[in-house]
């Protein structure tokens, strides 16, 4: 749907993309930072603020542990954009969702699904 027609169906914000693929090859030898947690620079999902005046987003629910969204809270200028890193685990595997919450009355939660694929 393009942004234009959600706005004009009300929709305050939009999550790209809704399915995000993470091939798990990349998880295992590349360790940074705590371990049995990698950092790659592919995954995050992007937020786009729809409406003309900022938008909270107030944090995130995970199904597992393994990809967590990061750096949340966090406000979107209007009709601006966020990039939500993800921090994986080596042992993500199969298919997990991450649930969005914002203080917008029309889209106060989004999901991604996050398919770990591979092996």
């Amino acid at each position: 749907m393009t942004v234009a027609r959600m706005w004009l169906q009300g929709q305050a914000v939009q999550l790209e993309p809704t399915v995000l693929v993470v091939p798990v090859e990349i998880l295992a030898p590349d360790q940074i930072g705590p371990k049995n947690e990698v950092d790659y620079p592919a995954p995050f999902v992007t937020l786009r603020n729809l409406q003309g005046k900022p938008l909270q987003v107030l944090g995130a629910k995970e199904s597992c542990a393994c990809a967590t969204a990061t750096s949340l809270p966090a406000t979107i200028e209007p009709f601006g954009t966020l990039h939500i890193p993800l921090r994986l685990s080596e042992t993500a595997r199969g298919t997990q969702t991450l649930t969005f919450f914002t203080d917008a009355p029309a889209t106060p939660r989004l999901t991604c699904r996050v398919e770990f694929r591979g092996e």
